[in-house]
């Protein structure tokens, strides 16, 4: 049994695909995390006829993967959003960090540090293959499901080693949004931004290894689900297209904005230039008030002279990522 509870994540940027495990540049205290070595990583599968028993095996590809999940503060979150769209430019002037959606497919890696009670669990050529956050009545919390290269054991840190953030995590209160240039903050129980790269560890093995050689994105998908109070028909309408009921020109586009204020530690502004609803579901049940349950897809479109479907400003002074 471990003398204590130590269960944190840490992270440091990779220069090389897979590279010498690094020391974390910081750690986050996380909520879970199913980060792991890979199951089923032997070859079994040989059709001899010899009998009907299992009677060779051998050393097969070996890949982790698993979600790490914490509550983000305003310099954590200009990491992962780096490291999950690939795009990034730094105002050093303005301690800005412009983030987009990259058409490159070999995103940056990074070196991923886990605690857990016994022993420190190390992955490295660690890529996000989806990255979700999430906010209702708590924290904005980041869901980051990883792919990995491979694995190493360490020795757990001491709590005194850990280097924490100062900063708060964000919370529901700091969050803000407009659609199509309207403040619509008051009316959203609860917001759900997820980006996904389809990252595949199987596209990148090749021969003379067990471990994938890269980690190559493939087709991105960025979609936002929102619930809301039941205040008006706006929504509705702009799934319809129309006032009345389905155009037959489609859904209507528009522009949609979250915002992230953070204080003296910072601020963001998450942008997604080009949206249409897929679904916009009115559900009544008994007496209780309706909520209203969107999900949203975003298309590419022009921010800040770049095309992409979502922009990210973070201000912070954490200074630029990828020196």
């Amino acid at each position: 049994m471990p003398d204590e509870i130590l269960r944190y994540a840490g992270f440091a940027p990779e220069s090389e695909f897979d590279d010498e495990p690094s020391e974390a540049t910081f750690h986050v205290d996380i909520a879970s995390s199913s980060l792991d070595a890979p199951g089923d990583d032997s070859i079994m599968t040989y059709g001899g006829g010899i009998g009907r028993s299992r009677n060779l095996w051998r050393p097969g590809f070996y890949a982790p993967s698993g979600d790490i999940e914490f509550a983000t503060d305003i310099k954590t979150l200009s990491w992962v959003l780096y490291w999950a769209l690939g795009g990034y430019s730094f105002d050093d002037a303005d301690d800005e960090h412009h983030i987009w959606g990259s058409s490159r497919r070999d995103l940056p890696t990074f070196c991923a540090r886990l605690g857990k009670d016994l022993f420190e669990h190390v992955f490295t050529g660690a890529t996000v293959n989806s990255l979700t956050l999430e906010v209702e009545d708590e924290f904005l919390t980041v869901s980051m499901e990883v792919a990995a290269a491979r694995d190493h054991r360490y020795d757990v840190k001491d709590l005194s080693e850990l280097l924490l953030r100062e900063s708060y995590p964000i919370a529901f209160h700091e969050v803000g949004m407009t659609i199509a240039g309207s403040d619509v903050a008051a009316k959203v129980r609860s917001l759900e931004i997820e980006i996904d790269n389809n990252v595949d560890a199987e596209d990148g093995r090749g021969l003379g290894s067990r471990h994938p050689y890269r980690m190559p994105a493939s087709e991105r998908n960025v979609d936002v689900s929102m619930e809301l109070w039941f205040d008006d028909m706006s929504e509705l309408q702009r799934f319809w297209g129309d006032n009345d009921g389905p155009s037959e020109e489609g859904p209507e586009e528009f522009e949609m904005v979250v915002t992230l204020d953070a204080g003296d530690d910072g601020n963001a502004e998450l942008t997604f230039p080009r949206v249409i609803y897929g679904n916009v579901e009115t559900q009544p049940s008994g007496r209780d008030n309706i909520e209203q349950s969107v999900e949203a897809m975003a298309f590419l479109g022009e921010v800040d002279g770049r095309d992409t479907e979502i922009h990210a400003m973070v201000k912070n002074d954490e200074g630029a990522l990828n020196e």
